[in-house]
């Protein structure tokens, strides 16, 4: 018994010690295991600090490389306003040094119109003014054109009468026409004779422009401005516009290309007919701010047909047609009036307008003489230049509004060649002044600004 306890016992032991050393190269082998998979975190790790530290630095070169090209993108900016800034400041300048010319130019040629010339002087008298007007004419579409580009041009909603605004548009290309052996047509649909809102300036600029070039390049035959209705209901009225001509008409290659601005036909075009290629964009430009377009359709040697539609509200108000201005030299008779201006021939020519009204006119050069004189003298009104040396019309006003004599409550119009009216309008308010009158100005525009300002009726 007891022998076989013994042998049971050593059989138990030796069962032990073999699981013990299975166990053992169990733990051995998991061990080496985990000494492996040790190994294989340490390497990803470092291979994870690797990739972070890489990232790190692609990150904050990115975030350099975009510092940069906002640093660029800023300056660049920055170069593009002052080109802007340059490019209207020139723009300004130079049509100021156009207008204030051309203003004795105009004024001159209506000054010796009204001394009964010859028949020969007559005809170069208005050749002279016309050709004048024509150049303030190009000056005023390179305006506008720079204010849609800068889209800071804007629209009127005023009342006016189409049939009327056409047929004054038409009058005033029918002489030029009918001294070109043109005749110049008007077809006018019976429903279009209504009142409506709109902007009859720049409608007025759009058929203008469009007149102005079929009598450019049609040399015989005729032109026809056609006006119809397309639909109308009680609020709302559509016209077609459309002005037909038989002149050289337009290759049907460069018919899209008409619209492009500085650009014609054919730089032949240009060296025949003259123009700056600059009226057609403007007028497209025009249209489209106004959700239109210009159509065009032609066929080289036998004429054009330009063509638009634009939608009015119909006005609810009645407007009595304003009638044409009659100058009255008796209305303005002893009127005293101090005219501030630097440029002698400008002062010459608003000299004879004047005179021939009968009014008592005083001249200063400068703002300074200006102030010297309503210290001693009392005026009706004051015509004052805002470009001047010394100082210039704005602080000539505000100087003025702030005296203690007579002169402190006188009415004060601007007179300016300032190409960007609407820029200096604000200014010219805030310093006291009661209208502004723009360089050139006809003779009779002058007269009712001047009455207007002294029947308390400020136009500004």
């Amino acid at each position: 018994m007891i022998d076989e306890s013994i042998s049971s016992i050593r059989r138990i032991l030796s069962r032990e010690r073999l699981a013990r050393k299975e166990a053992e190269e169990i733990i051995e082998q998991k061990s080496i295991e985990l000494q492996e998979l040790n190994q294989e975190l340490l390497k990803a790790n470092h291979c994870l600090e690797e990739k972070v530290q890489s990232r790190t630095l692609e990150l904050e070169t990115t975030l350099r490389e975009l510092k940069e090209l906002n640093q660029e993108l800023s300056l660049a900016k920055e170069k593009a306003e002052l080109a802007i800034k340059t490019k209207d400041n020139f723009l300004a300048t130079m049509t100021h040094e156009i207008r204030t010319p051309l203003n004795a130019v105009i004024g001159i040629a209506y000054q010796l119109l009204r001394d009964n010339p010859t028949e020969k002087q007559s005809k170069h008298l208005e050749t002279l003014r016309f050709s004048a007007e024509n150049l303030l004419s190009l000056v005023n579409d390179i305006l506008d054109y720079n204010k849609m580009e800068a889209e800071k041009l804007e629209f009127e909603k005023i009342p006016f009468n189409i049939k009327s605004l056409c047929q004054k548009v038409r009058n005033t290309w029918a002489i030029k026409a009918n001294e070109k052996g043109v005749r110049l047509k008007y077809v006018m649909d019976s429903e279009v004779d209504s009142l409506v809102l709109g902007d009859p300036t720049r409608l007025s600029q759009v058929l203008n422009n469009l007149l102005g070039n079929a009598l450019k390049f049609t040399e015989k035959g005729k032109i026809v401005l056609t006006v119809e209705e397309v639909f109308s209901n009680q609020e709302k009225l559509h016209v077609c516009f459309r002005v037909n001509d038989t002149g050289i008409g337009i290759p049907s290659a460069k018919l899209e290309s008409i619209f492009d601005h500085f650009t014609q036909a054919d730089s032949s075009t240009s060296r025949k007919y003259g123009g700056s290629g600059l009226g057609l964009a403007i007028c497209n430009k025009l249209l489209l701010l106004q959700q239109s377009q210009l159509k065009v359709s032609s066929i080289e040697g036998e004429g054009t047909t330009f063509s638009f539609v634009l939608v009015f509200d119909r006005a609810e108000e009645y407007m009595e047609e304003e009638p044409p201005t009659v100058i009255d030299p008796q209305a303005l008779n002893e009127v005293t009036i101090l005219v501030v201006e630097d440029n002698q021939i400008n002062q010459q020519v608003i000299r004879w307008m004047l005179l021939d009204w009968g009014c008592k006119v005083t001249f200063a050069g400068d703002g300074y003489q200006a102030l010297e004189l309503v210290s001693k003298e009392t005026y009706d009104i004051i015509l004052m230049d805002l470009h001047m040396p010394m100082m210039d019309g704005l602080e000539t006003t505000k100087r003025i509004r702030s005296t203690d004599n007579d002169n402190k409550q006188v009415p004060i119009l601007a007179v300016t060649a300032a190409a960007m009216m609407g820029e200096v309008r604000n200014d010219i308010l805030e310093a006291g002044m009661n209208g502004v009158i723009s360089k050139p100005f006809k003779p009779e525009e002058l007269f009712v600004q001047i009455q207007e300002a002294l029947s308390g009726k400020y136009s500004s």
